[in-house]
């Protein structure tokens, strides 16, 4: 979640363009493995889900409906088969220099639904440049991971004096402003429409930012119902009066929130909304007996609010051919760049 009044979009770390996705199945001969490619969910994508496992935070109904929703960018079903069945379903979204799992941002620890040990096999198999966020665990041992970098999780231990570690972290300081600045401010939890305000908000904000991570938004809204309903999503909000001022959504994992996504009106950050809205959801998952808030990685702020826990890798499946046409385009563009550059000087100085 890009929290507080440091918010941010919550961009990753991939910068760099990726060639076509395959349009026809193949073969695998190390795996014998055949890919067919739907681009709508079909009977066929059914009867292979029914085969395969559910993934424990996101049952084959929510993929399914992830999968049927529209969305701003293309999504492709990539159906991996063996000669004894489904092997996986890659359910890919298209961004503008990748293609990401229909599942990213979107349910908590989830992927792909596949047989037991054959995700990463399923995902060398579809000949993609897939960009994976968040995994948990060993790094996959396999030659098509790439531009592997290891992110540290910050989260807020719920069990303890987490108000000692922001006064030892400085954080404390600001909350007590943002106390006062927001004094009579009322804090709703689960409020009717509060996902989607929020949701819809982050998306409009964040909606010209080059690395089109909004383009979730519509499958967001369909994640957060799907889990709000059944008590494994919780939405926030800082309300003036009648006015929402922030919200922020977090999912339900075990024992833990998982931090989702934050908006606030630009117009009350001198009151401090951001901060406010997480020292009471903190306050408020503390009294709920969870374990920990996971606030993610990336932004230095989030350690004011809660210490490293953990380390997550951030890499892609990349095959060798649109590797190798990717450095080139790099080299070219870099190329070009250098020559502009030096014909906008001479013209200068003519």
């Amino acid at each position: 979640m890009a929290g507080g009044d440091d918010e941010g979009a919550n961009c990753g770390p991939w910068r760099r363009r990726m060639g076509p996705l395959p349009l026809v199945g193949k073969l695998s001969g190390r795996r014998a493995l055949r890919v067919r490619w739907f681009d709508g969910w079909r009977p066929e994508l059914d009867d292979a889900l029914q085969a395969l496992p559910e993934m424990e935070s996101c049952p084959h109904e929510l993929f399914r409906l992830l999968m049927a929703n529209p969305s701003p960018t293309r999504k492709r079903a990539a159906l991996v088969s063996d000669r004894d069945g489904p092997v996986s379903i890659i359910g890919l979204r298209r961004r503008k220099r990748y293609w990401q799992l229909v599942t990213q941002w979107i349910t908590p620890d989830a992927f792909a639904p596949a047989r037991q040990g054959s995700l990463v096999t399923a995902l060398e198999s579809v000949g993609a440049h897939v960009r994976i966020p968040g995994w948990q665990g060993p790094l996959p041992a396999s030659r098509l991971v790439r531009d592997v970098t290891a992110v540290p999780v910050n989260k807020v231990d719920l069990k303890s004096d987490f108000q000692e570690y922001w006064r030892q972290s400085g954080q404390w300081e600001f909350i007590r402003k943002a106390q006062r600045r927001t004094e009579g401010f009322a804090f709703v939890v689960d409020g009717d429409g509060a996902a989607e305000w929020t949701i819809r908000g982050w998306a409009d904000k964040w909606r010209d930012d080059e690395h089109e991570e909004t383009v979730v938004a519509s499958d967001l809204l369909v994640s957060a119902g799907y889990y709000q309903s059944r008590g494994q999503h919780h939405s926030f909000l800082l309300m003036d009066g009648e006015t929402p001022v922030a919200g922020a959504t977090c999912f339900v994992h075990g024992d833990e929130l998982i931090s989702g996504v934050f908006f606030r009106e630009r117009e009350y950050d001198r009151n401090g909304v951001g901060t406010r809205l997480i020292e009471l959801l903190v306050e408020w998952a503390a009294a709920q007996g969870y374990a920990k808030l996971d606030l993610g990685g990336w932004d230095a702020y989030k350690a004011r609010w809660g210490r490293q826990d953990g380390t997550e890798w951030w890499f892609s499946i990349c095959p060798l051919p649109q590797r190798l046409a990717q450095e080139a385009l790099w080299w070219s563009k870099g190329k070009f760049r250098i020559a502009r550059g030096l014909w906008r000087r001479v013209a200068q100085n003519a």
